[in-house]
């Protein structure tokens, strides 16, 4: 009584209940239909395995036209329920809608800016310091975007978007040419320096991008032992025919790799045997456990010492003040970068600050 059920597309329903506005009611009734299906499935000895999948969204939801609310609330209610494993409830969460909401926006102007010319992109740069600490030894290049309606947005939520579209492709071709133009300008002022760029794991294995650093270094009359690729952790991990084909090229065209975030990921040790990267770099979090805890500086300590024994180069990254340099300093990093010796910055900033100065 009080409940309708309509069918909407192929396998989908919906049930209205006007009887009850209680989330617990509705969850009782999807466990009731789980359970019901499943006796069927099993008396009838079906071989063929059935989730049930649901969403619950309360009236109290509703806003405005309730008609097509309830159709895309619903929808979105399911759909995460799907993404959560299927044959599971899931019920409905404003928050978590919205940045549903905003992640899309994101997307459909991330997908704008491709087309125009990767407007609303920029490089910025944070320089990386050797041991004299008079001059920069290099930077690391990290890419930027500002929407025009949530301003700059982080890193963190639009290069995921990036390599969840595809998009990185394009966006890291645009971030190779600008970086590369970049660093060659500084090298008539600093004839030694050297620039970082990220490659990330959808652009080593869904995309030429060795093709893309070769041709983009020529272009810009950029020597190999000015490039530094900086690689995850975590994206080795992920390594295919086509990754592994990447780091052969690498390796064969004579430019350094460095790996990046080291100590947030699993740590495996053969890469390092496997990979022979010029330079690891420590992770933020790795240095400021160490700085805080005696235990933790004596690992990073030994780790120093290992790959120092290695033949390899440490960069110790995210020292933000005087106080953790003094401690990090005696680990005899050849490489650091943090706040303490300068944020990231756009090219004409980091001209002034860091070459021009000089």
């Amino acid at each position: 009584e009080g409940q309708k059920v309509y069918k909407l597309v192929a396998d989908e329903f919906l049930i209205l209940d006007v009887s009850s506005d209680k989330v617990r009611d509705a969850e009782k009734l999807y466990d009731k239909v789980r359970e019901a299906i499943d006796r069927f499935i099993e008396a009838n000895k079906f071989k063929v395995m059935y989730t049930v999948s649901g969403g619950i969204v309360p009236f109290g939801t509703l806003g405005g036209d309730q008609y097509s609310e309830a159709l895309k609330l619903t929808d979105f209610a399911l759909n995460e329920a799907k993404k959560l494993g299927r044959n599971r409830c899931y019920i409905f969460d404003r928050e978590t809608y919205r940045k549903f909401l905003r992640k899309r926006e994101i997307t459909q102007e991330l997908r704008e800016a491709m087309l125009n010319g990767c407007q609303g992109f920029a490089a910025f740069y944070q320089p990386v310091f050797a041991e004299d600490k008079k001059v920069p030894y290099g930077a690391e290049a990290l890419m930027r975007f500002t929407s025009e309606k949530f301003g700059m947005v982080s890193p963190a939520e639009f290069i995921p978007i990036l390599e969840e579209t595809g998009l990185i492709i394009p966006a890291g071709r645009w971030m190779m040419r600008e970086v590369m133009g970049k660093c060659n300008e500084i090298r008539k002022v600093l004839p030694k320096f050297r620039v970082s760029i990220n490659i990330s794991q959808v652009q080593a294995s869904k995309s030429d991008v060795i093709q893309d650093i070769s041709a983009e270094m020529q272009k810009a009359g950029l020597p190999l032992e000015a490039l530094i690729v900086e690689l995850t952790e975590s994206d080795l991990l992920e390594q295919n025919i086509n990754e592994k084909h990447f780091l052969t090229e690498l390796r064969r065209m004579g430019i350094s790799l460095a790996l990046d975030d080291f100590g947030t990921g699993y740590s495996n040790f053969h890469y390092l045997s496997e990979l022979k990267p010029e330079i690891i770099k420590i992770d933020r979090s790795f240095t400021v456990k160490a700085v805080a805890d005696e235990q933790e500086y004596y690992l990073l300590n030994q780790f120093c010492t290992m790959i120092h024994n290695l033949d390899m180069k440490i960069c110790i990254e995210g020292v933000e003040n005087a106080q953790e340099w003094l401690k990090i300093r005696k680990l005899r990093p050849e490489f650091t970068q943090g706040y303490f010796w300068g944020k990231p910055c756009g090219y004409e900033e980091f001209m002034r600050k860091f070459i021009e100065r000089k």
